[in-house]
């Protein structure tokens, strides 16, 4: 009989993914039943980190979570004493333990979320790519021993820099959807300062757009940046592609649709006039099934 805290613990995992990764949810739900539960056990682990940095009101206690956290991660490989009390945390635990996931990964998400506590804007295109391997890259090198049982290609660096070029991909797509929720909530701008500059922008410039100040020459400019770091997203996720045939059968549909629905977030941008200024675009579900049906017909072509 399952062990009833774990059994929980899961459930709470996937109620997260469920709530608030849409895209993740329906990508990755078609993954076997055991696949899909530890991926939301570790969704709940990522979520529960840019939580602690996104909902703080207090930096010093947001520092202590994240400290707290990451000793947590160290004490399950050093088999010490958990303080925690996360509901979600026994899956978390286990599915690092079926899966013999490294621990790496979990301190460069750690990393990358302090690095939003102490924000600074990001200044160079290599600042943003290294920001983004950390909070994001690293999603994609702790998934991979659930994505991929074949211990020759685990241990393959060209497929494990491919998983975190995705996650790269992913994190620009979110940081040019949600530019506008970004500067009104957080007042935070991830698009590079010389980027800006080269186009003639500015936040403030970015600022007076989204409140209907801005001329049409520097809504041009914008649209001009945003597809620049579009095209740079979509290089990493073609990037990815070509490692696909090396994961396990039965999760290359899923991630690849998961990667699908991830890329269509900047057509649905685009659809929109760019307006990712005042509104925050989405995926909807229509367009996440016809995404689906796509990506069984592509993969034919491919496995």
């Amino acid at each position: 009989m399952p062990d009833r805290n774990i059994q929980q613990a899961f459930e709470v995992s996937v109620e997260s993914i469920k709530l608030h990764s849409k895209s993740f949810y329906q990508g990755f739900k078609t993954l076997p039943k055991e696949k899909f539960l530890s991926v939301a056990s570790l969704y709940a682990f990522f979520r529960t980190a840019d939580d602690i940095v996104d909902e703080s009101m207090n930096t010093d206690k947001a520092y202590q979570q994240l400290k707290a956290l990451e000793e947590d991660v160290e004490a399950i490989y050093k088999e010490n004493d958990i303080t925690n009390h996360y509901r979600w945390w026994p899956a978390f635990e286990q599915t690092i333990q079926t899966y013999d996931i490294p621990k790496q990964g979990f301190i460069m998400q750690i990393q990358g979320q302090r690095s939003d506590l102490a924000f600074q804007d990001i200044q160079t295109l290599d600042e943003l790519l290294e920001y983004s391997r950390l909070v994001a890259g690293s999603v994609g090198r702790i998934m991979l021993p659930i994505l991929c049982q074949n211990f020759t290609y685990r241990q393959d660096e060209d497929l494990l820099i491919s998983c975190e070029n995705l996650g790269i991909a992913m994190q620009i797509t979110n940081i040019l959807r949600d530019v506008g929720e970004d500067l009104r909530e957080r007042h935070r701008v991830y698009i590079p300062h010389d980027l800006l500059n080269e186009c003639g922008l500015s936040k403030d410039k970015l600022q007076s757009l989204i409140i209907g100040e801005g001329n049409q020459e520097e809504i041009a400019s914008f649209i001009q940046l945003w597809e620049s770091l579009a095209s740079l997203s979509e290089r990493y996720y073609e990037s990815f592609d070509s490692s696909l045939t090396k994961l396990d059968k039965d999760s290359i549909y899923p991630l690849y649709t998961a990667s699908l629905i991830y890329r269509a977030i900047l057509d649905e941008v685009r659809e929109n006039n760019y307006n990712c200024l005042t509104k925050k675009q989405y995926v909807n579900k229509g367009k996440k099934l016809k995404i689906m049906h796509q990506a069984k017909k592509e993969l034919k072509k491919i496995i």
